[in-house]
């Protein structure tokens, strides 16, 4: 039996360099830091589904506008740039791509240099260009998709009537995961997860 070809063993991340593993990779400002702590406050007295509901909001409306962010690369989209470079050049781009304790922005900077060394700099910066439209597609989409998530959240709660019997009150939900069903299972999973914490 052949054993399986060998593998890059850090995957690249969203600079075309290796993820690196840091516990927060979007800076948040103060007002979003003001906002999770009124949040999180004893003295704000609200139920897991408003908390919900104010976290997608915040993630939807100050993230999106005031964060720092790199655009993330899949470690998996192909780089037609390697392929074009001799051995000993990859494994020195794979040098400057696996050096975590480095800042990203250094690190673009260093893989642009050794690009226009070995004659790729038009390639690379392709590439950067079209992972940086894609995840700016995909950002908007998701920002879409937690706002539309926290309106149709709200809608959800207000099913649970008192003066409806069970049967309407699982007509109606049913109704609306048909009519949303993204946002649905977006709030129900998260759902779930508060009830783990």
């Amino acid at each position: 039996m052949r054993s399986p070809p060998a593998r890059l063993t850090t995957p690249l991340s969203c600079s075309g360099l290796p993820y690196v593993h840091s516990p927060q990779r979007i800076a948040y400002t103060g007002k979003a830091i003001k906002a999770m702590e009124l949040i999180n406050s004893p003295a704000a007295a609200l139920s897991y589904g408003n908390m919900l509901v104010i976290a997608i909001a915040i993630a939807a409306l100050y993230i999106s506008s005031e964060a720092k962010i790199f655009h993330e690369i899949s470690p998996h989209a192909a780089r037609p740039f390697y392929y074009k470079v001799s051995g000993r050049a990859y494994r020195k781009y794979i040098a400057i791509a696996t050096m975590e304790n480095t800042p990203i922005k250094v690190m673009r900077k260093k893989s642009l240099e050794w690009a226009k060394k070995h004659g790729v700099k038009a390639e690379m910066e392709k590439f950067y260009k079209e992972q940086a439209e894609e995840s700016e597609k995909r950002e908007k989409k998701i920002i879409a998709l937690l706002e539309n998530a926290a309106k149709a959240y709200r809608k959800y709660l207000t099913l649970f009537d008192d003066n409806k019997t069970a049967r309407q009150i699982a007509q109606d939900e049913q109704k609306l995961h048909n009519e949303r069903p993204k946002e649905y299972y977006l709030f129900k999973y998260v759902d779930q997860m508060l009830e783990l914490l």
